[in-house]
């Protein structure tokens, strides 16, 4: 469970670095990735509104590894999900879009009668 915690945790780092560019602290205006708007792909239970409001991801604020790691581990520690991921994606006009992609844990895992 750590080892796959961890690999998320790096897998959205480097989702949210994209495209090739400096990291924020090299950057001459200082400014990280900017959110736009957050998607959530793969719930079916859990609404959206709930996954967003447990990530707690600023909108148009710089958002940097710190912010992704935190919202990983708070849906993680959730217990409701198999695996958490965060990407970057660009949408229309330019718009940052941060996309969570969740796999919900199975109510039920096995019947015997």
């Amino acid at each position: 469970m750590r080892a796959a915690l961890a690999l998320a945790v790096v897998a959205a780092g480097l989702a949210l670095a994209g495209r090739a560019r400096p990291a924020a602290a090299q950057e001459p205006s200082g400014l990280a990735g900017r959110a736009d708007s957050i998607a959530v792909e793969g719930n079916r239970r859990i609404t959206r509104a709930t996954i967003i409001a447990a990530a707690a991801i600023p909108l148009r604020t710089p958002i940097g590894f710190r912010d992704v790691q935190r919202a990983v581990h708070a849906l993680y520690d959730s217990e409701q999900f198999d695996s958490v991921s965060v990407l970057r994606s660009v949408g229309p006009d330019s718009a940052e879009i941060i996309v969570i992609r969740v796999t919900e844990r199975p109510l039920l895992t096995r019947v015997t009668v």
